[in-house]
Parts: C-alpha cells; structure tokens; sequence
C-alpha cells in the first residue's frame, strides 16, 4: 500500500474501519517495529525491493530508476524467479511509470477503461486550468484535480478495486499450477487524491 500509516485497528486506533487488515493481522506476524528507509515514495521502494541501501542505490528522489546507477541489481521477484517461481506484479511495486519487466515472468496487463471519479464541474474546473497554462508548462500533463473524490461507484470501478480484481484472477490462475509462484500487488492508495468509493466515506462521521 502507498503511504499508509499505522492508522489501523490492529494498531490501536479507535477510529480506523479496518476489518479486513485486522484479520489478517490475527493470523500473521504484526512488527511494531518498522521503518521506511526513506521517506519519499521511489527510493524506499527501491531499496526495498534490492535489499540495497539508498546511499548504495543512489536513489533519493522520484525521478531515477535504481537501475541507472545500480544495473546488475537483483530484485526480490528476480530471486524468486531465480528459483524456479512464477513472478507476477499487479499495481504499484516500483515506482511508476517504471515497473521493471525483468523482475516478472509475465508482463504487467493492462487495466480496463476505467470511468472519472470527479464530478462534472471539477473535470470542468480542471480542463480550464489545462487550457489556461502554456504549451510549454510542465504543470499542463500533471494536473490531478481536487485532493478528495467520493465517487457512487463500485470498488472495480476506480483502479485499486479493478487491480484487485485482476490479481484474484491470477491467483487463481496460478494456484492451479504445479510451479510455485510470488505474486505482488501494489495498492495506489491511501496516497493522495483521496478517491474512494462513497460507500467506505459513509462509515464515519464527517465531523
């Protein structure tokens, strides 16, 4: 998951909706004991997913792939499939848009179209700041609209749910198989925009 804190009911927090994590905490191992390795998206998963340290990587913000400094890096999903496992990524495992193709026995699948969570007049507001900025504007192809959306939609209908999905899928798929296997799923939330579906908002109180 992308910047999740520890705002869970495993955890201890009172007014975290948690059910699912707090059941997988029941039958797991929860660490009170972990640390990122640095506190910006790429570079903590970078060393992560390389068991390399960032000052080793030389990984430190959003922009560089750890491959350009560290070509010969060894993935966890490359050991796994060094040892005869079937590896497959859904969703965010590196940083976007750079997900490694040879860390994976399979390419990453594509993802259905998928409708805007935004109301009318926020797609309105944001294709007018679109057209207001100039050609050259790096602002232009980054623009992400409002900070939080609760969408009337089904889970499968904004890209966490969908991804999910498509995982269940695979893991099916592979669990039919004599080929033991690593399969990672990354979810994009709760990084900001908040977008949910107005199901999960309606669980708590607005005040």
């Amino acid at each position: 998951v992308d910047d999740l804190r520890p705002s869970i009911g495993c955890y201890g927090d009172p007014h975290a909706i948690t059910p699912n994590l707090d059941r997988l905490a029941n039958r797991g191992v929860v660490f009170d004991r972990a640390y990122c390795q640095v506190a910006v998206c790429n570079p903590s998963r970078a060393s992560l997913m390389t068991g390399l340290r960032p000052d080793r990587l030389g990984v430190w913000t959003l922009p560089i792939h750890f491959r350009e400094a560290v070509p010969d890096a060894v993935t966890l999903p490359q050991w796994f499939r060094k040892f005869g496992y079937t590896a497959v990524s859904h969703g965010k495992i590196f940083h976007n848009p750079t997900p490694d193709p040879q860390s994976w026995s399979e390419p990453i699948r594509s993802l259905p179209a998928l409708p805007n969570p935004y109301p009318v007049e926020a797609i309105q507001r944001i294709a007018q700041v679109e057209q207001s900025l100039p050609s050259n504007d790096w602002r232009k192809n980054n623009l992400r609209g409002p900070s939080t959306a609760a969408p009337d939609f089904a889970d499968h209908q904004l890209l966490d749910g969908a991804r999910t999905n498509m995982a269940i899928e695979d893991l099916e798929r592979l669990g039919q198989q004599q080929q033991p296997f690593f399969l990672a799923m990354g979810y994009i939330r709760p990084h900001l925009a908040w977008i949910a579906p107005k199901k999960y908002w309606d669980l708590y109180d607005p005040e």
